[in-house]
C-alpha cells in the first residue's frame, strides 16, 4: 500500500514540475523575447521628416538594386495599354449582356442566388 502511494506521489510531483519548468522556461523566453523587441523597437519616430527622407531613400535604393536583377521592363507600354483596352471592353461587353441587374462574380455553391 505505501509503494502505491510513493508512486501516485512520484507520479503527481513528475507531472507538476514538469507543468512548473515549462512555465518557468516560457517565462524566461518571453522575457528575453521583449527585451530583443524593445531594443529593435521603432514604432514612433522621433522626426517624421527623417522617417520619410530614410524610407524613400531606402526604396530608392531597393529600386536600384531590383534593376541589376531585372534590367528590362515584362512589357512594353503598348501591351499594358492593349491590356487594359481589352479588359475595359470585356467588362462593358458584360454589363451590357446581363443588363440593370447585379453583376455577382462568383456564383458557387457558397449560397449566392443565381441570377438568370
Amino acid at each position: 500500500m505505501l509503494e502505491l502511494l510513493f508512486a501516485f506521489l512520484e507520479m503527481f510531483l513528475e507531472i507538476f514540475f514538469e507543468a512548473a519548468f515549462e512555465f518557468a522556461a516560457e517565462f524566461l523566453g518571453t522575457l528575453v523575447w521583449r527585451g530583443v523587441a524593445a531594443l529593435f523597437d521603432t514604432s514612433e519616430f522621433k522626426n517624421p521628416l527623417l522617417a520619410c527622407v530614410g524610407y524613400l531613400s531606402l526604396g530608392a535604393v531597393a529600386g536600384g538594386l531590383s534593376l541589376l536583377f531585372f534590367p528590362h521592363l515584362y512589357t512594353t507600354e503598348a501591351e499594358q495599354e492593349g491590356d487594359a483596352n481589352r479588359e475595359l471592353w470585356l467588362w462593358l461587353r458584360i454589363c451590357i449582356r446581363n443588363g440593370p441587374r447585379p453583376f455577382f462574380l462568383h456564383q458557387g455553391n457558397i449560397g449566392m442566388p443565381h441570377t438568370g
